[in-house]
């Protein structure tokens, strides 16, 4: 009963002090600072101002992930990983809220005391101890010191306890209702207010920057020297920000967030109506090998090992990313790659692939098993993802009439190789969106439904045609096979905005608009003149979008 109380004062009462967001009419200033319209609206203003601009963005709740990670690190458990069903859609459900009661519940009970407290957690209570530990873990749960009234809210919390359980209950008590209090599952943003900013504009403070740092780079809290570093001061300025950035890339936390961008970029995970790769249905009369999900765990996992290579041992080049022969694999992954395993080896190792069949992450199996058929390669499929994702130039959407069979088996596809039905199939009005949709994905006919290279056509045994045009583009021209093709891409400028774009887009959780685009331009054109992701993620960190927040909420169309 007493957890109860604790959670319904700490979601209804003072708990949920700071969390109402400013309204559409925006900042409670009347000055007419710049960017404000006479109808009080804001308006874009010229670049050569210098002045920060950022699009709105919404209070959110963590992420399942996040939530994870943030209790994990919180209670020193690293294992921790409850059940929370429930709580990733935009309105938390009943079952999400008791999903958050019955995972703080679990956290308390495997918390290290030691870790957590600043002083002996003992049978006999101690106030003073019990005021140094909410001080203490408030900062760490809340990202920030907790305000006078959270710290009276919460005292209280451990005084109505203490008269009815033992010390080390009673602070359970309180860091279960932590754990449920809006300050801990939401990532709320208030900013201080600057006369000299544009208006509604806001400059996030350092903890706000901290857990900014944090959940972008690690997925999860602010340590113990991001906090210090909020609190000196440090992170007030964009250079102490990126040096922050700079050790936290360094850190083997940051290896999660870089796998976790590259298979949502290259849609290994199935968030784009696609199956995840470990989903993909292939004909297991004729690949029998992908019944054993080891050899889809080795896809997954060499991808995430080239990531890892590039961006920690090797020059973090985008274009390293885009054409590296360097592959880690198990026996079976070597076996699809027709490349020798050395029996020495005895688990995963790195092998050279054929450079005249390989060239980086769109020649490998994660990939190219992802986007085909369960028998042949689908040119289809792989021409619109690299549209929409490496050039981020989406096609239109299909008409409703669209044929969704698998070309090999239309009834026509005898003596006609997966080129030829393709082409058919697109042919005449549909021709105004697969003419370039195609030509991309014939640069990869080479490999097969698994990945796997291949000579001669699996449907009529001709020589397989590779070379493709690709069109509307900076590199735009003839490539003769994937690896052209990985090469000429690993040289546009617009890749590159394209994958700086999609980063931007995670640091900052939400979609961009019209009042980013200064900050946007400067840091997609850095990264089209250098590739350096190490430098693409200090770019973004170090920027008006990350720094600042837009308090005014867009106004809804009528």
């Amino acid at each position: 009963m007493l957890l109860g109380v604790g959670l319904l004062v700490g979601l209804g009462g003072v708990g949920c002090q700071g969390l109402v967001e400013s309204g559409p009419a925006g900042p409670e200033n009347s000055d007419d600072r710049p960017g404000k319209a006479d109808d009080g609206t804001q308006t874009k203003l010229a670049c050569e101002l210098g002045l920060p601009q950022v699009g709105y963005g919404d209070v959110r709740r963590l992420s399942a992930l996040e939530y994870r990670n943030t209790v994990a690190a919180l209670v020193g458990s690293p294992g921790f990983n409850p059940d929370i069903a429930g709580t990733e859609e935009v309105f938390v459900t009943e079952l999400g809220v008791r999903s958050f009661e019955d995972a703080a519940s679990e956290a308390s009970g495997v918390i290290d005391w030691a870790m957590a407290s600043p002083c002996p957690v003992g049978a006999t209570h101690d106030a003073a101890c019990a005021k140094d530990f909410i001080a203490t873990f408030g900062r760490r749960a809340f990202r920030r010191p907790l305000l006078d009234e959270e710290r009276t809210w919460l005292e209280g919390v451990y005084t109505d306890a203490a008269a009815e359980f033992s010390f080390k209950e009673s602070l359970e008590i309180v860091v279960r209702v932590m754990l449920q209090a809006p300050q801990f599952l939401y990532l709320h943003e208030e900013g201080i207010d600057d006369p000299a900013l544009p208006y509604g504009i806001k400059r996030l403070t350092g903890y706000e920057r901290a857990s900014r740092l944090s959940y972008f780079l690690w997925n999860t809290m602010p340590d113990t020297e991001l906090l210090d570093a909020a609190e000196s001061g440090a992170l007030d300025t964009p250079e102490g920000v990126r040096a922050q950035a700079e050790r936290m890339v360094d850190d083997p936390r940051n290896a999660e967030v870089l796998h976790r961008f590259v298979s949502t970029w290259m849609d290994l995970d199935g968030l784009n109506f696609r199956p995840p790769l470990e989903g993909v249905k292939k004909d297991a009369s004729k690949y029998p090998a992908m019944a054993d999900a080891a050899l889809r765990a080795a896809m997954r996992g060499e991808i995430e090992a080239l990531v890892d290579r590039v961006f920690r041992e090797g020059d973090a080049n985008l274009a390293s990313l885009l054409t590296s022969t360097d592959a880690y694999v198990t026996p079976a992954l070597a076996a699809v790659y027709g490349v020798t395993y050395p029996e020495s080896a005895g688990g995963a190792t790195w092998v050279a692939l054929d450079g005249e069949e390989r060239a980086g992450l769109f020649t490998r199996a994660a990939f190219l098993t992802t986007y085909a058929s369960d028998t042949v390669a689908s040119p289809i499929l792989r021409g619109v993802y690299m549209l929409e994702n490496v050039f981020c130039t989406p096609p239109g959407p299909p008409p409703a009439n669209v044929n969704n069979i698998p070309v090999e088996q239309q009834s026509d596809a005898e003596n006609l190789s997966v080129r030829e039905l393709s082409e058919a199939r697109t042919s005449g009005e549909c021709q105004g969106c697969h003419k370039t949709i195609n030509q991309l994905g014939f640069a990869l006919e080479h490999y097969g439904a698994i990945g796997e290279f291949q000579t001669t056509d699996p449907l009529n045994g001709e020589a397989i045609r590779s070379d493709a045009e690709i069109l509307g583009s900076d590199v735009a021209g003839t490539v003769a096979d994937g690896v052209e093709f990985s090469e000429r891409i690993s040289e546009s400028g617009q890749v590159a905005r394209c994958v700086a774009s999609k980063w931007l887009a995670t640091a900052l959780e939400r979609g961009t608009d019209s009042l980013d685009d200064c900050a946007r331009s400067r840091i997609e054109d850095a990264f089209a003149e250098d590739g350096d992701l190490r430098a693409l993620l200090a770019n973004i960190v170090s920027s008006d979008l990350f720094l600042y927040r837009n308090e005014i909420a867009p106004t809804e169309e009528p």
